[in-house]
């Protein structure tokens, strides 16, 4: 977990550089191109890949992130992760996709914490892609070969090609994805044989056909509350 903790510290100096130096490119990078709140004591997690702790920014700032609706941009804490990521069983036999991974700390977190085979994260937004690239970049080299961070629509052909490369386990930040981005997003689970088990910030518009939600969320801290997760696991074939 030392890794972790100096990522904490690499990463707020980034954020700290970019929000305060808005007109400086990003550097280029070798990159692969392809809230309902509970009466709960606000998260307190200091990792500072979370955005939710920077100060109020103008339009042109945000604009650093990139994405639609950046300004509500948020994450889960490493604490809701490990909590979901346990509820999942993910371990060293899965291969782990985020779905809008933001500045990849879930990614390398599944990676490190949780020692997955391989750790994949999609994100539409070039500034925040970069960010992730850059943690990749300082994270140990044991870590960093299992890590693949693509740019890229997580409703299009990109996402599909790792889908269908055995990945067992999803995570998909949906709280605000609309409906037909939601059923694109499904259309790609349902035909990718080996995803056991899809976590979602909210249940999945229309559902996943083969997959079962569990009547109990878990709910997990996140950046700007605690709020419930939902699961779904594949339904096991009857003989």
């Amino acid at each position: 977990m030392r890794f972790l903790k100096k990522l904490q510290v690499a990463s707020l100096t980034i954020l700290t550089i970019a929000t305060a130096t808005i007109t400086t490119s990003m550097p280029a990078t070798d990159s692969l191109t392809i809230p309902q709140n509970k009466e709960k004591a606000a998260p307190t997690d200091p990792r500072p890949v979370n955005v939710y702790n920077m100060p109020e920014l103008s339009s042109d700032e945000r604009s650093l992130f990139g994405g639609r609706k950046e300004h509500v941009y948020g994450e889960i804490t490493t604490e809701g992760f490990r909590k979901l990521a346990q509820a999942c069983g993910l371990g060293p036999s899965d291969v782990f996709v985020d779905l809008g991974s933001g500045l990849g700390a879930v990614v390398l977190q599944a990676a490190e914490e949780f020692r997955v085979r391989r750790s994949c994260g999609v994100e539409l937004a070039p500034s925040r892609h970069r960010l992730a690239l850059a943690a990749r970049s300082a994270a140990p080299a044991e870590v960093r070969e299992r890590v693949v961070l693509v740019e890229g629509d997580i409703g299009a052909s990109e996402t599909a090609g790792l889908l269908m490369e055995k990945s067992t386990v999803l995570w998909l930040a949906n709280l605000l994805f609309d409906g037909p981005l939601e059923r694109r997003i499904a259309v790609l689970i349902e035909a990718s044989p080996a995803v056991r088990c899809v976590a979602a910030l909210r249940p999945i518009s229309g559902g996943l056909d083969g997959f079962e939600l569990d009547k109990a969320p878990v709910l997990c801290q996140m950046s700007w509350d605690w709020h419930d997760c939902a699961i779904y696991r594949r339904r096991e074939e009857s003989s």
